[in-house]
């Protein structure tokens, strides 16, 4: 039966074949890790044969280079599923932008409240951005105060966020303010 040497490398897996490495000696480790011994290279795959393991090369830039007998089906399928479960538990969080203007009316500034609301409880970032057409530029107070007020019920009143960056100066005739969700 003709086995490949498998090498294990930064998360990479790529073949050798046992003819191609000239090596005489071998640093053996079984199953769980333990050092078994020093063996060449042959005595190796007759072990790993009589076993029925794999024999995967671990590091070779140390001499003798070490060489682990596994299972390396089962070890790229509890890989596999490390990966799965990980990319699973990962939640994404996302930057939500919500648009006010400087002269919003109250019923409009109620329907972003109840937006910027539901976004928290979805654990959404949101970016709170004040936008100023023409001469409303020069009404800078109309829009830290809608801020003022959005910070104010959001943060202080319901406590359900905290404010990550608040700007007091326009930049690109626009003030905005970054809010993340509290964690319970």
């Amino acid at each position: 039966m003709v086995i490949n040497i498998k090498l294990i490398k930064f998360q990479q897996i790529h073949y050798n074949k046992i003819n191609k490495r000239k090596m005489n000696k071998i640093r053996l480790n079984d199953e769980n890790g333990k050092f078994i011994g020093i063996f060449s290279l042959n005595e190796a795959i007759l072990k790993s044969e009589q076993l029925h393991l794999d024999l995967v090369e671990i590091n070779s830039k140390i001499v003798p280079p070490i060489f682990k007998l596994m299972n390396y089906g089962k070890f790229l399928y509890n890989k596999k599923k490390l990966i799965k479960k990980n990319k699973k538990n990962h939640k994404i969080i996302q930057v939500k932008e919500i648009k006010l203007r400087a002269v919003t009316n109250d019923n409009d500034y109620k329907i972003k409240i109840k937006k910027i609301i539901n976004f928290l409880n979805n654990n959404n970032k949101i970016k709170i951005l004040i936008k100023f057409k023409g001469r409303e530029i020069i009404h800078k107070e109309l829009g830290l105060n809608i801020l003022n007020r959005i910070k104010k019920k959001i943060c202080e009143d319901l406590k359900i966020a905290n404010i990550e960056i608040f700007s007091k100066n326009i930049e690109n005739n626009q003030l905005f303010m970054l809010l993340t969700p509290k964690i319970n």
